[in-house]
Order: C-alpha cells, then sequence, then structure tokens
C-alpha cells in the first residue's frame, strides 16, 4: 500500500513464492535470496520442508545475512515440525557509520505448541541480544496466543517483547485468533491474501 525502506516478509514457503514477490520489487531494493534466510535441507521445489518461508526486501544492500534455525520445532507429528522456522537477520547501513540489523521471525503456530513456541521466543531473544549494530528492527510472526502466558525474559520484564504483548492484550475485546483486525488470514486489508483488493 505504501513505500517502505524495509519489509520483513513470512511463509514464501516455496521457491515459486520468493520468485513471484522477487520478479515485482522496485530494480533499486533487494531482496534476500530464497537460500539465504532458510536451513541447509530446505528444498522449497518439491516440498517445504525443512523450509523457514522467511525473506527480506530493502530499500539498502545487504552488508550480511544469517539464518538461526530453532532448535525446538514442535511436536513430530504437527506440521510445523516440518516447516524449518527459525530467526533471519540481514545487516544493512542506511548511513555511514551507522548498521542496523533487520531480524524477521516465524514462530510455532497454534495454542498447543506454547511450548515450542516460548523455546523459540527464548532462543531468539539470545539470538537478537547478541546483535552489535547500532540498531536493531524485529518483526515477523510471532503466533502470540493471548490465552497463554509468552516468554517473558527474568532479567527485563520491561522488554520490548513484553511491552507489545501486554500493548496488544489490552487493546482487544475479543480474543479470537482470526479476528480481521489483528490476523492477516482473511484480512480484507490484506493485500497478498485478499481478493478484493488483489496485489
Amino acid at each position: 500500500k505504501g513505500e517502505h525502506d524495509v519489509y520483513l516478509l513470512q511463509e514464501l514457503w516455496m521457491r515459486p513464492d520468493h520468485d513471484k514477490i522477487k520478479s515485482l520489487i522496485p530494480p533499486d531494493y533487494f531482496m534476500t535470496d530464497y537460500d539465504h534466510l532458510a536451513a541447509n535441507v530446505c528444498d522449497g521445489s518439491f516440498s517445504p520442508y525443512g523450509c523457514s518461508g522467511l525473506s527480506i526486501v530493502s530499500k539498502f544492500k545487504f552488508v550480511d545475512f544469517k539464518f538461526y534455525p530453532y532448535s525446538d520445532l514442535g511436536p513430530l507429528l504437527d506440521g510445523e515440525y516440518l516447516a524449518g522456522k527459525g530467526l533471519g537477520r540481514v545487516r544493512i547501513e542506511p548511513a555511514e557509520d551507522l548498521t542496523v540489523d533487520l531480524f524477521v521471525t516465524h514462530t510455532c503456530a497454534g495454542g498447543g505448541n506454547s511450548y515450542y513456541r516460548q523455546k523459540q521466543i527464548k532462543q531468539l531473544v539470545e539470538n537478537v541480544e547478541q546483535s552489535d549494530a547500532d540498531f536493531v528492527i524485529l518483526g515477523g510472526d510471532f503466533n502470540f496466543d493471548p490465552k497463554t502466558n509468552n516468554y517473558r525474559p527474568k532479567t527485563d520484564p520491561e522488554s520490548t517483547l513484553a511491552d507489545i504483548q501486554k500493548v496488544m492484550i489490552n487493546s482487544m475485546e475479543e480474543t479470537t485468533e482470526f479476528d480481521p483486525n489483528r490476523a492477516t488470514f482473511a484480512n480484507p486489508a490484506n493485500t497478498y491474501s485478499s481478493h478484493k483488493k488483489p496485489m
């Protein structure tokens, strides 16, 4: 809907999905390659097995990139286990002597997976805290469930993750996971999935 310096993308599970988005970005923007933010076992041509679905688009050239696969993926019989979810990072330099680390993630979905999601968030926080960039931007699909107690670092109770979740819960009138005011699924304002406003 607008022009932004950075886009943090999730659920580009297959290479053709990634390639389609890449073909649509302006020529002066950069996008991570499909393999930059994925585990080594990811195929993405025949199956999304082991693939993160993560990508970053930026107005600024990438200086560096890294993928941190989550150690705990979810129960064996759950589709979450088959996905190669994790944390992707790229570093950009939007100005001289200024570094920014962009992190994107997608954690375990579903109320029954809160145990794994909390372990993933703990791993995420540990990796983000190791950044030596001047600024850090973190975004993605955290799949926070307001009915469960998601990870809050004991050493920093006023962390950004806790604050964002507190604001989100306090502003909600309903807790339904498919409320179009806070979900991308079936949201008419979501230009990627909406039939009313095709991309």
